[in-house]
């Protein structure tokens, strides 16, 4: 999948030191085809760390009356845009990549959030991708949210800010208005510019008997006006009237609005009351419980009950059963249409009920009572009512069944729902009135939480050169089909949480094992994480114990060890860190230990801090610095700067400034500039181009001072600058526009180590074009053409990429890519790539994916000629829970 030089860095002497990084030949592959700098930073890279994942945590948060998700990375990334751009069920980000601190992944990642009462489930997957600097990450909901996307709070996150569901403060009403207190719970549907805008937004029929209410909420020095429909007594009450409408309204949640000040709407004049529909006749309690299955499409003159309707279907036995409803003396006014899908979903809903299946039975009823007043409507809200208490949800069965009430308090069956609502309160709450009294009763509880994710993937890649060498009398030709790559990964992803009112307690465990079918290529069993995350919410202390990836306090990579802190005042906090950084390729022993002071909320919008940090190596000074960040961050609007300073080699090692804003009409401009060692300059550093894998192999011949030299002359200076702009232009169609600039220092020359030139500036330009929900209600299109110029090469590069998603279970995801390079010894390349990339969707929690790609090379010089044919495809599974 590699596409083309975008660093342009070449391996070099870098290369030359690798002896435990990544060796899939699939990789080398890649490096052999780039030209002769290609990606020794991140070659580098592979030699100092463990291989491990991008991902690191996604982490729901709220803040005030906002529901954050925050995705938090092992690397510095940077947020260009993402489609769609309001709402949706499928969200896709583009981002960029700003460090190499871990190796890139070898197989899919992804993190789940299990659905709870402020967000819905949540899988994020960073998929396998390699070759351009612009990342993809997918996020999946299992329902349509509203969302807004923006940099995180500091370069190693990204953040998803769920439509807020609850205001912050009352709205001035436009008239004298008493507030609204009638009950203790609502319904939140949407969010307006204007409260004339929220006043006269249309309710669909359905919704015609709640009353509107209005709410004001301030975010980013802009009024905003909620609209809310209640009121409800109990939050399950308002539970099972949110998942009627979710579909109509993505954001729709429960508000607990006790205490809130809120706006009735008056309904509209030339709207009149809506009149509950004619209650039909049902058998009295004790009645022989006989239900009968309406034909779809039965005349309303012949309803369920009539002996033309259907064969009778027993129904489950019971004292408090219900039957159909008998044929009524009065017909409601609905519709021939609307009585027709009524009578076919409570067909349907009989039948499911009848076989125990409760979850569908339940979704058939909603249907059911979505639809305008009919016939059916008060059969189907006492079925819901009955199907949840079979189904265990007590709670939303005593929400039905005072629905049921409060809609038809004199009908026949009035008294029968009364009956079985005293039974059920009874089994509720025994000896209370009511569950929310027992609520109160047991005060605060402990939530105890098990998430997580199991994959396998089969990978296997071949190549298929065709090589001819030209001589003055004869070409020569050969060809060699070679198996590059076939292993099985297997990874596991495991988070327990427990939460009280005093803690937030997290254990992680993460690993991956990757088991190769061919004999040259190692197999690996890797421990990406593994440790104790604990934030006290009624003290002053934090801490994380174990397996950990460093993203502040001077910490590169991963290591094994503690992140301890106090919070000494109200916005400052001191932490100790020590620990034992993570390589599998080096034989040495390090160690670091280090001091940080953060301070947070400081002016308002304002975090930052300041470190001090030593590492030793095989007993010598290995690292030793001192540095800082400084964040802002005011409603998506960020600015980040962070440096590193090396005081041992008296160089500085890492200087960053980014930043992101968003304007008023949702234009996306950011700013890069990053200027680093690549990798991070220490001492083992030294180790490159040797044939040793420690430190202390080298002190027998050489001195501290010169291997601090050494690995002066073996690490690269890079230089990065990228601005970014991304403008919606309307609903469904967005532009965007890069440009990025890279430039690799030069190395000298080193003991058996030749020099290495500068690749000097490498210039690239990307015009891209994203359309949301074309032809569907999830379909994402990427058209993108990019060009690049360095002073040994120039090259463009055009791609399409689409995301489909067919019913609930498919999702197809084809893109098309051709690269065309020219350099300066007028040796021409390109390259077309096709990829398929499928996912189906057994159950929610458990889907089968798989991905082919065929790429076709073709290379042309004065002395060969090369065509090669590159086959890659994986195929597995992705259990989440």
């Amino acid at each position: 999948m590699m596409i083309f030089p975008l660093l342009g860095i070449g391996t070099g002497r870098i290369a030359k030191g690798l002896r435990g990084g990544v060796k899939t030949s699939r990789i080398a592959r890649w490096a052999r085809q780039w030209p002769p700098r290609a990606l020794a930073v991140l070659l580098a890279s592979f030699s100092c760390h463990a291989l491990a994942g991008y991902l690191d945590d996604v982490e729901v948060q709220t803040e005030g009356k906002q529901v954050v998700v925050r995705v938090r990375f092992n690397i510095g990334v940077q947020h260009l845009r993402h489609v769609p751009e309001k709402q949706g069920d499928t969200l896709q980000i583009f981002l960029r990549q700003l460090s190499a601190d871990v190796p890139p992944p070898v197989s899919e990642e992804s993190r789940t959030i299990a659905e709870n009462d402020a967000v819905p489930r949540i899988v994020v997957t960073y998929p396998f991708q390699n070759g351009s600097p612009t990342k993809r990450l997918s996020v999946n909901f299992n329902k349509p949210v509203q969302f807004r996307v923006r940099q995180g709070i500091d370069p190693h996150s990204i953040e998803i800010v769920l439509q807020a569901a609850a205001v912050a403060k009352p709205a001035p009403p436009a008239v004298p208005a008493a507030p609204v207190t009638s009950g203790k719970f609502a319904i939140y549907l949407d969010t307006h510019d204007t409260i004339e805008a929220a006043r006269g937004a249309p309710l669909v029929p359905q919704l015609s008997r709640y009353q509107v209410l209005l709410s004001k909420s301030v975010i980013a020095e802009t009024e905003l006006y909620d609209r809310n429909i209640g009121f409800f007594d109990t939050k399950a009450a308002a539970e099972v009237t949110r998942d009627r409408i979710v579909a109509m309204f993505p954001g729709a949640r429960v508000v607990d609005v006790s205490g809130e000040t809120m706006l009735k709407v008056e309904p509209k004049p030339s709207s009149p009351p809506r009149q509950p529909a004619a209650v039909a006749t049902v058998p009295a309690a004790g009645a022989p419980p006989v239900a009968t299955l309406p034909v779809p499409g039965t005349p309303a003159a012949k309803m369920p009950g009539s002996k033309t309707a259907a064969a009778p279907v027993p129904a489950p036995a019971g004292p408090a059963e219900i039957a159909a409803p008998a044929a009524t003396a009065a017909v409601s006014a609905a519709t021939p249409e609307v009585e027709r899908q009524a009578i076919e979903a409570m067909a349907k809903g009989r039948n499911a009920f009848a076989g125990e299946k409760w979850d569908e039975a339940i979704d058939l009823f909603n249907q059911l009572l979505m639809l305008p007043p009919n016939s059916q409507s008060a059969p189907a809200q006492e079925l819901a009512g009955l199907a949840r208490e079979r189904n265990g949800q007590l709670a939303k069965a005593k929400a039905e069944y005072e629905s049921y009430l409060s809609l038809y308090p004199n009908a026949e069956g009035a008294p029968r729902i009364r009956e079985r609502l005293a039974l059920l309160e009874k089994r509720l709450v025994p000896g209370e009135k009511g569950a929310q009294q027992a609520e109160r009763a047991a005060g605060p509880t402990e939530t105890r939480t098990v998430f997580g994710s199991l994959s396998q993937y089969y990978y296997s890649g071949k190549t298929k050169p065709e090589t001819a060498f030209n001589t003055p009398t004869t070409v020569d030709q050969a060809t060699l089909t070679s198996q590059d790559l076939s292993s099985v990964v297997t990874a596991a992803d495991v988070t327990a949480r427990f939460q009280s009112d005093k803690s937030d307690l997290r254990l992680v465990l993460r690993g991956n094992d990757s088991h190769s079918l061919i004999d040259r290529n190692p197999s690996r069993s890797r421990l990406d994480a593994a440790y104790l995350d604990y934030r006290g919410l009624q003290n002053p202390f934090t801490y994380r114990l174990g397996r950990q990836v460093g993203s502040s306090g001077g910490i590169f990579g991963r290591f094994d060890g503690a992140v301890a802190g106090y919070r000494f005042a109200r916005n400052w906090r001191i932490n100790v860190e020590a620990g034992v950084p993570v390589d599998y390729s080096l034989d040495s022993k390090r160690r670091f230990a280090g001091l940080s002071l953060d301070v947070e909320n400081l002016f308002k919008y304002w975090n930052g801090n300041t470190y001090v940090i030593r590492q030793t190596v095989d007993g010598i000074a290995d690292r030793e610095a001192v540095g800082g960040e400084i964040r802002y961050f005011k409603d998506g609007n960020s600015l980040y700067a962070t440096l590193d300073y090396d005081t041992l080699f008296k160089k500085l090692n890492v200087a960053t400034i980014q930043g992101s804003v968003l304007t008023s009409g949702q234009t996306t401009y950011t700013l890069l500039y990053d200027q680093r060692k690549a990798p991070p300059l220490s001492v083992t550093n030294a180790i490159f181009g040797q044939p040793v894998s420690s430190i202390e192999e080298l002190l027998k011949t050489r001195t501290e001072a010169q291997l601090r030299e050494q690995a002066v002359a073996t690490t690269a200076q890079v230089k990065q600058v990228m601005a970014s702009v991304t403008t919606p232009v309307n609903s469904r169609w967005q532009l965007g526009a890069d440009y990025r600039l890279t430039n690799v220092g030069a190395l000298p020359a080193y003991e058996n180590i030749p020099e290495s030139p500068s690749t000097g500036n490498i210039h690239g330009v990307t015009l891209q074009t994203i359309g949301s929900n074309l032809y569907s209600r999830r379909d994402i299109n990427v058209f993108s053409f990019s060009w690049l110029k360095s002073p040994t090469y120039h090259g463009e590069y055009l791609s399409y990429s689409n995301l489909s998603g067919f019913g609930e279970k498919w999702t197809l995801e084809p893109s098309l890519r051709a690269y065309s390079q020219v350099d300066n010894m007028d040796s021409r390349s390109r390259r077309y790539t096709a990829v398929l990339r499928i996912s189906y969707a057994l159950k929610q929690s458990l889907s089968l994916e798989g991905e082919y790609d065929v790429e076709k090379s073709i290379t042309q010089s004065a002395l060969q000629n090369e065509n090669a044919l590159h086959e890659f495809f994986y195929l597995g599974y992705r259990y989440t829970f």
